[in-house]
């Protein structure tokens, strides 16, 4: 069933924002809160016009828009800048695919997941901002991919299971990449203190 993944990756991250984290981390309320809107939203849709919507993509973009929402204006712009960068490579990505369907052979979920999260890499410093980033673009990305599509009477949900599906999937590739970074780096720490000598 599409969606089923990235349900099981909002049940693990409320699970572990809810109950794994310390009362006074900054994470915990905003991750708690996002991913139980996340998840009573799954179900739902919304009309807006000719377009159809997921309410889960909106989640999405309210709370990406929240969390830029807090920058100044240089750090903003450029952080903006990034997001429009992924929406129009997303978005591009999307028309291609529908142009070369060379891409149906390979699973889509992974090839466009890995894809975002190289590209947010390549952009952003902070995880935060990559995060933040990758899904704000894409679910702006899946808008102006379904405007394209609404022009010729094409109609797609935007924010389908689908999408979320690899928007979970990124989620985990930028959690193992926290966790593996954290590791190399504490083994360096460990490593570099026994070579000093005394």
């Amino acid at each position: 069933m599409e969606g089923a993944f990235f349900l099981g990756v909002m049940w693990a991250v409320w699970i572990w924002a809810t109950f794994l984290l310390e009362r006074d981390h900054p994470l915990r309320f905003p991750a708690a809160l996002v991913a139980l809107l996340l998840l009573i939203a799954f179900p739902h849709q919304a009309a807006v016009g000719r377009l159809d919507m997921s309410w889960a993509l909106i989640v999405i973009m309210a709370a990406g828009y929240g969390y830029f929402g807090r920058f100044s204006k240089w750090a903003l712009l450029v952080r903006l800048a990034g997001v429009f960068i992924v929406m129009t490579g997303y978005a591009g990505l999307l028309l291609f695919e529908l142009y070369d369907p060379v891409w149906m052979f390979a699973w889509r979920t992974i090839c466009y997941s890995l894809f975002l999260f190289i590209l947010v890499h390549l952009l952003f410093r902070s995880k935060m901002d990559a995060v933040a980033a990758a899904l704000t673009g894409t679910a702006q990305g899946e808008i102006l991919y379904a405007l394209v599509l609404a022009k010729w009477d094409f109609h797609i949900t935007a924010g389908s299971a689908a999408y979320l599906d690899i928007a979970g999937l990124f989620l985990l590739y930028a959690c193992g990449w926290h966790f593996i970074d954290t590791a190399l780096n504490l083994i360096s720490e460990r490593a570099a203190k026994k070579e000093k000598p005394g």
